[in-house]
């Protein structure tokens, strides 16, 4: 086994649902260090300002990195209207209530970004009355090399236990350095794009994953303060459970203890999904100032699909089979289509890759509660949750009772299947389940068909398998508007070039990603002042001006269509000239 192979398994190991370090054994070796503290540094000014640094390193995962005294950074206080750095602290007023923030990296293929993340609340009061003394106009290095010099000697020596102390257990150093990073790899609440922020990268254990997911800075910040408030309050808890000491004796600044959740949040922290950004910027004639939200930025792949999306296309899936409860209106085309909504709700619900598995076997599902499946050459178990075993257990009753009913005989080692013409049981598989989503934008069908043909085929291709069109979904005609359009793309070319290249016709027609957003009725296509309200809100719902300029010339088309010919494109000028 090679050293990549060795660590990824052990890594896979640590996030699997492992035991976190215990909150008595943590809290105790914290109130340790805090002892070894006052025992090195007789002044409280340097306890106040080497203390304040541990922790800071202790919260960032940075201790284990440590292996001398010019490994320990300097914190300096800045404005809020300064930029974002490494080893920076700012303190940010809303509501008339102040918290402290610090400098979280963020690395993406772009370059390393620094984002201002909020202290966990029961730090916060801790590092407020140390950092407000702080000067922001003179930025100084917060720790002199003294002071550096006397932190290293406290990182690296043995911490001995204090008879007071012995009587509740310790931590090894090693993992108390390592706390946070060991609950946020066994954090099952903390999305894969926020841990590859909040952890070192050789502790991920799927270097990957965040290719398939996709959250902007807002959702990161408030997932890493979530997390973190979790992970110190269950120390606080035991603290407060078994008397642990962890007082600083910070009589100079009005502080006492460590730990202090007794706080009131600005509103800006009590937002639901996410935590914005702000830089502090005067006001005109230097009258006050504001805070003017920052833009966050996106982590992650752009194939990740939005949830709105998503939800439309369940939606679009349901339409299908919505209504026909009574067994006696069931017919084979319509379990057909449930089977496909029950696979793509399994496949959303469970996360198993479509290339292994697009349904149980009747034999490794033990009581539609969990199953075993094949991934990679072994078998791995997954569990079902309620809303899954509810649909697989109608979807059953509906399938056994049809098939009674129309006297089909058939068997499938499988769960859930498909029936051909001669009504026998067919396997899905990957391709067949494409097929389906297709049908939901008929224009890829077009794409697919030629991308593989020589032009000159391409007008024989579109009369010989596309003469007749798809039909109007009276609820979404956007779809089938998008499929006109991207016939007449093929068939007539664009703007300046009567032949568009496979590349210009995916980049034309991908918009629909943004289209599945905005869908338009048949009854709001055929009012004018409906339908140009419709065309408005989609121009204007986009920032980038490359997208506004694809959905321009999409509108461009709307004329030609009866339904739409009503449509006044002179109401929309192009971003671009023409």
């Amino acid at each position: 086994m090679g050293f990549q192979t060795a660590r990824a398994k052990k890594n896979r190991s640590n996030n699997s649902d492992d035991i976190a370090p215990d909150p008595l054994h943590t809290v105790n070796t914290l109130s340790i260090v805090i002892h070894c503290f006052k025992a090195m540094f007789t002044c409280t000014k340097d306890r106040e300002a080497c203390l304040i640094t541990f922790i800071y390193l202790w919260l960032t995962q940075s201790l284990e990195n440590i292996k001398s005294a010019d490994d320990i950074p300097s914190l300096t206080r800045v404005t809020g209207s300064e930029t974002c750095d490494a080893h920076r602290l700012r303190i940010i007023h809303v509501d008339g209530k102040s918290w402290v923030e610090y400098a979280q990296c963020y690395s993406t293929p772009q370059g390393v970004f620094w984002q201002w993340q909020p202290l966990p609340i029961i730090l916060n009061n801790f590092f407020y009355h140390y950092v407000q003394t702080l000067s922001t106009t003179a930025v100084t290095p917060l720790l002199s090399a003294q002071q550096r010099q006397q932190l290293w000697i406290l990182i690296s020596k043995p911490w001995k236990t204090p008879k007071e102390y012995a009587q509740y257990g310790r931590l090894r150093k090693d993992v108390f350095f390592r706390y946070f990073t060991i609950m946020a790899q066994r954090c099952p609440y903390l999305s894969t794009t926020a841990k590859s922020i909040v952890l070192p990268e050789h502790v991920l254990h799927h270097f990957s994953a965040k290719a398939y997911q996709k959250e902007n800075s807002n959702q990161i910040r408030y997932k890493i303060f979530r997390a973190h408030n979790q992970y110190l309050e269950r120390l606080d808890t035991a603290s407060k459970q078994y008397g642990i000491n962890l007082s600083i004796n910070n009589a100079h600044h009005k502080i006492a203890l460590l730990f202090d959740a007794n706080l009131t949040l600005p509103s800006y922290l009590n937002k639901k999904g996410q935590i914005d950004a702000f830089e502090r910027r005067k006001n005109a004639n230097n009258q006050g100032y504001q805070y003017i939200q920052l833009p966050s930025i996106e982590i992650g792949s752009r194939r990740a699909l939005p949830l709105d999306q998503l939800r439309l296309f369940f939606d679009a899936i349901d339409e299908h089979v919505k209504g026909c409860i009574p067994l006696q209106d069931w017919t084979i085309n319509q379990l057909i289509t449930t089977t496909y909504q029950l696979a793509f709700q399994f496949l959303i619900l469970t996360g198993v890759r479509p290339t292994h598995a697009l349904s149980l076997e009747k034999c490794r599902c033990y009581g539609i509660k969990q199953a075993i499946h094949s991934d990679k050459g072994r078998y791995r178990v997954i569990y079902l949750c309620n809303y899954l075993q509810e649909s697989i257990h109608y979807y059953l009753s509906i399938q056994k009772g049809l098939l009674t009913q129309l006297n089909i005989k058939t068997t499938s080692p499988y769960l859930w299947f498909l029936l051909d013409k001669d009504n026998q049981a067919q396997v899905l598989n990957a391709k067949i389940m494409r097929q389906f989503m297709q049908q939901h934008w008929p224009h890829r069908y077009l794409l697919n068909a030629i991308k593989k043909q020589p032009y000159s085929k391409w007008k024989a291709l579109l009369r010989e398998q596309f003469s007749t069109p798809p039909a109007w979904h009276h609820d979404n005609i956007v779809p089938t508007i998008l499929y006109f359009f991207t016939y007449d793309l093929i068939q007539y070319g664009g703007v300046k070039a009567a032949t568009l290249s496979v590349s210009s016709l995916s980049k034309y027609t991908n918009i629909y990603t943004i289209l599945s957003n905005h869908p338009l009725t048949y009854i709001q296509a055929c009012d004018h002042d409906g339908l140009m309200q419709w065309a408005t809100t989609l121009y204007e719902s986009i920032d980038s001006e490359g997208d506004r300029w694809l959905i321009y010339n999409f509108l461009r088309f709307l004329p030609q269509l009866s339904v739409t010919e009503h449509f006044d494109i002179t109401q929309f000028s192009s971003p671009f000239f023409l």
